[in-house]
């Protein structure tokens, strides 16, 4: 039975698991699915004509609970999700190669601590290797062949020795190219975020990291320009020809900003020519990574910003100068990237955003937002009272009407108090006004979901990790009515192909 509260009040370590879901747990026009080669797949010869019964197909126990967000790979045994998982106080944590139409484990790693990045690719390796990158908390990054399940490397140092030597989470980051010349290319990500800190207490600064893609030592540990904590993946702009890495500062009760700088000088070791993008305001940070998308139809990608403060400022992708925005209410914060599609039918691209109502680190309740694109006027809204949305919103266009559907979960927060929880999966048909629940279960969802044709049968697919009373947490597979589209608007955490973009 779903609860409605008047006032929610979360503990320390219940905010710590919402702190991490967009930080941690990250697309390119006509791709219909993302795969670990990221490529375009035909329209399958066994498509079902008529639309299937919603409902969830199957969940599976994971050794832990999770605020990752699953990703749709493919292997040798066919396409499978790898999810991420553990826990901030058990102190381990690991991830696992799971059947997408069984559920079963292929394969299992452990590690040391909680692990809730995206799992994200290295290029493959001359010898056959195909390192998969995963990370979480206190220096912990390894890189995963997606073969056999073995660990090819990891970041050194990790734990209370990482913590020593100012090292803390790491997020989900990203190829960058051959920075040190060795025939590898290297890998972009973000450290900070000390989570054994109180809520007010001073943070130690975040960085932007180099490291090598062969081993994972590091090639530059450059500190965010105003010396801030960190939790917001770094992601690459491309804008006039060139690249900008894009990257957050600040947190939920500090400052910071949304920072750009030329990807040239961060390969060199040095921020030069960085500049605030988004300026922050109040006491709160730039914690969500952006999405891009091309809104104004000028052939670039504009910039969709959401600071904690709950703005919505987007970018020109021509000016780098404000197309327009729109200033939450007061008590509305957001640690959710936009979603990006089609929701008003018109052709044009439109935004959708999640809020949530109350001051950190009491929500009472969340606000989802859909706006048009280019002019930037509200087209949509709906609010849920009691239950928060705190994951990122998924975009598909699940019934063939040329509008695509927002697809979100609402989670009631009492399980951060070790209580009873249930969630409800949930499509937004905005254009008719109409929310229909696909499926309940037990406990909270809190990391992005993933949406698309997973076993190739011309159906969609939903599968969304879950937290359980208890401790532990569940992958589900929920079987979603009607025909796969032929592309996905924003299939997953930071879109379809999970770079951000459109």
């Amino acid at each position: 039975m779903q609860m409605r509260l008047d006032a929610l009040k979360i503990n320390k370590a219940g905010m710590r698991l919402l702190g991490v879901l967009l930080c941690c747990s990250m697309a390119t026009c006509g791709k219909d699915k993302v795969g670990d080669e990221g490529d375009d797949d035909p329209v399958p010869s066994n498509a079902v004509e008529e639309p299937r019964r919603p409902g969830i197909a199957w969940e599976v126990k994971l050794p832990l609970g999770t605020v990752s967000s699953p990703r749709l790979v493919h292997s040798a045994a066919g396409p499978e999700i790898l999810m991420a998982f553990g826990h901030e106080f058990a102190v381990s944590g690991g991830l696992v190669a799971v059947n997408v139409s069984t559920g079963a484990f292929r394969w299992r790693v452990e590690t040391e601590q909680e692990l809730f990045a995206l799992p994200t690719p290295l290029t493959p390796w001359p010898g056959g290797e195909r390192p998969w990158v995963v990370a979480g908390r206190d220096g912990q990054l390894h890189a995963v062949d997606l073969v056999s399940g073995e660990v090819l490397w990891r970041f050194l140092p990790f734990g209370e020795e990482a913590r020593s030597r100012g090292i803390h989470n790491f997020y989900t980051g990203r190829e960058f190219g051959d920075v040190n010349g060795d025939g590898v290319l290297d890998y972009l990500v973000v450290n900070g975020g000390d989570s054994k800190r109180g809520t007010y207490e001073v943070r130690p600064p975040g960085y932007l990291a180099v490291l090598s893609g062969a081993a994972g030592s590091i090639i530059h540990w450059i500190q965010v320009p105003d010396g801030r904590e960190s939790y917001c993946s770094p992601l690459i702009w491309h804008r006039t020809g060139e690249e900008w890495v894009v990257f957050g500062s600040g947190g939920e009760t500090f400052p910071g900003d949304l920072w750009g700088v030329p990807a040239q000088s961060v390969a060199a070791g040095h921020l030069e020519g960085v500049r605030s993008l988004v300026v922050h305001e109040e006491e709160k940070g730039a914690i969500a990574p952006p999405s891009f998308a091309d809104l104004d139809g000028d052939g670039e990608p504009e910039l969709i910003a959401v600071p904690f403060d709950g703005r919505l400022v987007v970018l020109s992708g021509s000016t780098m100068e404000p197309l327009w925005s729109f200033d939450a209410t007061d008590g509305e914060e957001t640690q959710s990237s936009p979603a990006v599609g089609d929701f008003d039918g018109d052709g044009d691209l439109d935004v959708v955003t999640v809020e949530q109502l109350g001051v950190f680190p009491q929500w009472v309740g969340s606000a989802i937002r859909a706006f048009d694109g280019a002019s930037g006027t509200l087209l949509w809204e709906h609010r849920v009272t009691g239950n928060l949305v705190p994951q990122s919103p998924l975009a598909v266009d699940l019934d063939d009407d040329g509008r695509d559907e927002i697809l979100i979960s609402e989670s009631n927060p009492a399980i951060m108090r070790g209580e009873q929880s249930e969630a409800l999966f949930q499509v937004l048909h905005m254009g008719e006004g109409r929310i229909d629940t696909v499926a309940r279960a037990d406990g909270a969802n809190f990391g992005t979901g993933w949406v698309g044709d997973a076993d190739d049968d011309g159906l969609l697919e939903w599968f969304v990790p879950l937290m359980k009373r208890g401790g532990y947490g569940s992958l589900l597979r929920i079987n979603l009515a009607g025909r796969a589209p032929a592309h996905i608007a924003w299939g997953g955490y930071l879109g379809t192909q999970h770079d951000g973009g459109y």
